[in-house]
């Protein structure tokens, strides 16, 4: 099969026919030229700088993470680059004059001097590191040039020529074997699948191009020749089969089979191919360079850059033309899928960006996201990469083959066909009944359209919706009620998990579950336990078992029977073992020695050894041990953990400050707890009041505490009960200018002695004053006697029965007047 593509479209606005910018982000590093370039999720770019050559690793944001550079009195000439698991292989081909300047070079063979040579360097890809170079080839007395290397996973292949034996052309597996092919080529390509390496040599004699197809211990396959092609590029594919091969040359593509037969070749009008890449593409992906006419375009420059996206029978799927008014050539780029593509071409002058104004060479790296997305799909398309219905990306509605879209039937929104009865969804104005699109007759929840009643009726209550009266006839669920297989359910059975409303089955291992993982298991199957929701045959260390899972030991104990730390069986590493508890650390109120704790002094809550660090609630630290708070020194105040000075103004206090006083010093006056303020100094006949103001004793008084309580009285006056009074009152006698009380049974006295006693009727007679003190009299007297102290009896006092008689002639005489 042989295809021929000569595309005129009219002529199209490349800003109106693609959906997305040209790139998104771009580096330009500026005296470069690019020579090859490599991505994973990085990018590495090999290029050619002024005085050698420069490797670098770019991120996705445009960061250069690294460089490495090689330059001398060398000629370095920058060649091909290919990516390992973790090293990066660089090819060049050295003029070599100095072989001291050769880094990490292994084994050491001195080439004839001012002959080029192959060098292959390896570079750590996290660092930019070189970790080791060697030459490559076995033609050292002679010029030997390599022209690319592959990379397969374990070995090293490289392909090249040199001037040996009259000229050969080469292919080596590095460290294993290597093969020669008389006559010398003016282009060598290489390519690797899993069981073959392809060589693509041209022959500038006559334009003609050999590909060769070898096992991986080189032995010989086939061999082709393709008339009139210099080949630009070969790749190894699976595009149209597998183990396919296709050689890309300046104007053709050759499909070729695993057993050498042409499967397909294409031509575009105006469009020079370069390289080709199929990493994940639908069929592969070919950069180059297009002219006015191509795909009926009309282009600014003299030539734009060109991405060409084929399918697997090498029609053309898509194109992205680069036209900025400048000369583009893409020769390398990289693509992780159709939507990620990213170019590194060689620029002198701006870019679709005036960021650049210079005019030398510079290497540019953009990067081009989703470059074949079409500005106006077709509609049945809703992603696409052209304007039919079988450029999609993506269906409206579904979806006929790889990139071809079909439209659904008026009853459904999707489906899997144009049939009527194969909706997905239903459109507009239908609804689901018994798996097919019927008109609606607008039901709502609960209820379902019944065409014989010609109205809704009423679901079963385990129903959101439904489709008939039945339990069976669900389509979704009411509140509280989940789908269990064609059911709504309240709870889904032991061995299923509710999950969007559905009961989904619970990993093999489990016999319940929360989740779809067997990592999600609540319940296990016989014989075996539960830990962290996986099922074990038993518990692991560290933890107990309840019958039925296992949880973690307390953090105490490296053996336990439960959560707790007082459950240990065996404590951990750093716990010891205190009072039946795992412990790191001894508790409160007691310091630790020889693997246990020790009690501290009485009152103490944390110690070393039998020296206190810290007091109970109300003691204080004095001296390594704990004092109650009351045992604080005079002038001082319990702040909780410690005595602490009170102000100088204060005698007591409960803080700090001069205004937290409960009593203050000898020149300070107490004044709502402040000591702030002097004492008054007041004269002998005042006092001090609450207000600290001096106020005079009350009158004939010359010393007093207050207007209450007079101490002393001036020399006229005599005190009584805090007054100064002219003289004492009756049973008071002045001693020393005060009133005190007379001696026991009198009732008048002076300077100390009684001068008239009291009676007492209540007892055994009357008071008797002798030698200026009362005595009791001995003897109860009739009327008209008296006591004779003496003699110690009563005698008849005539003297005072003659006054009884006149005092009863007077009675007499005034009631006779009366009457």
């Amino acid at each position: 099969m042989i295809i021929y593509l000569a595309l005129f479209l009219a002529a199209l606005s490349l800003a109106d026919l693609y959906l997305n910018s040209p790139f998104q982000s771009s580096l330009r590093i500026k005296s470069s030229t690019p020579v090859s370039m490599q991505s994973s999720t990085d990018h590495f770019i090999l290029s050619q700088e002024t005085l050698g050559i420069a490797v670098r690793r770019i991120n996705t944001q445009m960061q250069i993470l690294w460089t490495y550079t090689l330059s001398g009195q060398n000629n370095y000439n920058a060649i091909d680059l290919k990516l390992g698991l973790t090293t990066i292989y660089v090819v060049l081909n050295v003029n070599y004059t100095n072989l001291s300047e050769i880094p990490a070079l292994t084994p050491s063979v001195n080439p004839k001097i001012s002959t080029y040579q192959s060098l292959l360097l390896i570079i750590s890809m996290d660092s930019g590191t070189l970790k080791s170079s060697q030459w490559l080839g076995n033609c050292f007395d002679s010029n030997s040039w390599v022209s690319e290397i592959a990379y397969d996973g374990l070995d090293i292949y490289a392909a090249g020529t040199d001037d040996c034996n009259g000229g050969r052309t080469w292919v080596i597996k590095v460290g294993k074997w290597q093969n020669f092919y008389t006559g010398k080529t003016s282009s060598v390509k290489l390519s690797l699948t899993g069981n073959y390496v392809y060589l693509a040599m041209g022959y500038s004699s006559d334009s003609s191009t050999k590909v060769c197809k070898f096992d991986k211990y080189m032995n010989w396959q086939w061999e082709v020749v393709l008339g009139n092609k210099i080949p630009n590029d070969i790749l190894a594919v699976n595009v149209g089969g597998a183990d396919n091969s296709l050689v890309v040359t300046q104007n053709q593509i050759v499909l070729l089979s695993p057993a050498s037969v042409t499967l397909g070749t294409v031509s575009l009008s105006n469009v020079n191919f370069l390289s080709a890449i199929s990493n994940s593409v639908s069929g592969f992906i070919v950069s180059g360079t297009a002219t006015s006419g191509a795909f009926g375009t009309s282009i600014q420059a003299q030539q734009a850059g060109i991405l060409i996206w084929f399918s697997s029978s090498l029609s053309v799927l898509s194109y992205r033309i680069y036209d900025s008014g400048t000369t583009v050539k893409i020769s390398q780029f990289t693509e992780l899928s159709y939507k990620s593509v990213s170019v590194l071409l060689k620029s002198s002058e701006s870019f679709y960006t005036n960021s650049y104004s210079g005019t030398a060479v510079s290497s540019l790296l953009f990067f081009a996201y989703d470059p074949f997305a079409y500005a106006s799909c077709n509609s049945l398309c809703s992603q696409c990469f052209g304007d039919s219905s079988s450029s999609c990306y993506s269906c409206n509605f579904y979806n006929i083959d790889d990139f071809s879209c079909g439209e659904c039937a008026e009853n459904c929104a999707t489906c899997t066909s144009s049939s009527q009865k194969n909706c997905i969804t239903c459109a507009s104005g239908y609804v689901f009944l018994n798996n097919y699109c019927v008109l609606n007759l607008n039901c709502t929840d609960g209820t379902y359209p019944d065409n014989d009643a010609k109205g809704c009726l009423a679901c079963d209550t385990s129903c959101g919706t439904c489709s008939g009266p039945s339990f069976a006839n669900c389509t979704s669920c009411a509140y509280g009620f989940v789908k269990n297989d064609l059911l709504c359910v309240n709870k889904c059975p032991s061995y299923r998990f509710p999950y969007n409303g559905v009961c989904t089955d619970c990993n093999s291992a489990c016999e319940s579950c929360n989740g779809p993982y067997s990592s999600n298991c609540t319940l296990c199957k016989t014989g075996q336990i539960v830990y962290k929701g996986s099922c074990l045959a038993s518990c692991p260390s560290n933890t107990y078992s309840t019958g039925i899972e296992c949880f973690n030991c307390n953090a105490a104990c490296s053996d336990c029977t439960d959560k707790y730390s007082y459950s240990c069986k065996a404590c951990a590493k750093g716990y010891f073992l205190f009072q039946n508890v795992c412990l790191n650390s001894c508790p409160a109120g007691y310091y630790f020695s020889n693997s246990t704790c020790y009690s501290c002094s009485s009152n103490c809550a944390s110690c070393s050894s039998q020296s206190c660090s810290k007091c109970n609630e109300n003691y204080f630290l004095s001296s390594g041990k704990c004092l109650p708070s009351s045992d604080c020194p005079s002038y001082t105040y319990f702040n909780g953990t410690d005595c602490v000075s009170c102000h100088a103004n204060c005698l007591t206090c409960y803080g700090e400050e001069a205004t937290e006083c409960f009593s203050c010093t000898s020149a300070y006056f107490l004044k709502n707890n402040s000591c702030t303020e002097s004492v008054a100094v007041c004269n002998s006949s005042q006092f001090k009041n609450d207000e600290n103001a001096c106020i005079d004793c009350q009158e004939g008084c010359t010393y007093c505490n207050n207007s209450k309580s007079c101490l002393k009285c001036e020399s006229n006056k005599v005190l009584y009960q805090g007054y100064c009074t002219e003289k004492c009152p009756s049973k008071y006698m002045s001693i020393n200018g005060t009133c005190e009380n007379c001696p026991d049974r009198c009732d008048e006295c002076q300077d100390g002695n009684c001068v008239k006693c009291s009676m007492n009727y209540q007892s055994q007679g009357w008071y008797l004053l002798k030698n200026g003190a009362c005595v009791k009299n001995q003897t109860v007297c009739a009327d008209s006697y008296s006591y004779d102290e003496d003699k110690g009896v009563c005698l008849y006092d005539e003297n005072d029965e003659m006054e009884k008689k006149k005092e009863m002639i007077k009675t007499a005489i005034g009631l006779y007047q009366i009457t």
